[in-house]
């Protein structure tokens, strides 16, 4: 089955539980469970760490914690998420690091001929 945050919140709404009370429950902090909720990719951890936040969050809606991560990671996967952003991130800063690289080298050739 494939599970989205729209719903785990229709079953935590079902249980007639709050986000207050799925915060105090797991120590989830309210902005990831409601990215989670909101199917918001970009706010949400790499799929590493968010894999134990859905087994918090399913075990406290009473649910098997392994499914809803078979069936999360199903919808999940392919999606952009931080960890695409950060990996982005980090080839942007390494090219620069090239470029500025390749920029010194020039002055220096330069003013060596001088």
């Amino acid at each position: 089955m494939d599970i989205t945050g729209q719903y785990l919140k229709h079953e935590r709404e079902k249980q007639q539980k709050s986000v207050q009370e799925m915060v105090s429950a797991t120590r989830i902090s309210k902005t990831v469970i409601e990215a989670i909720e909101n199917d918001n990719y970009d706010a949400l951890p790499p799929f590493q760490y968010l894999k134990g936040l859905l087994r918090l969050y399913a075990n406290a809606l009473d649910m098997n914690g392994d499914e809803v991560v078979a069936g999360y990671e199903k919808v999940f996967h392919g999606k952009k998420t931080s960890e695409f952003k950060i990996l982005r991130g980090i080839e942007a800063a390494r090219n620069e690091k090239k470029r500025s690289a390749g920029y010194f080298f020039i002055v220096f050739l330069i003013l060596f001929l001088a």
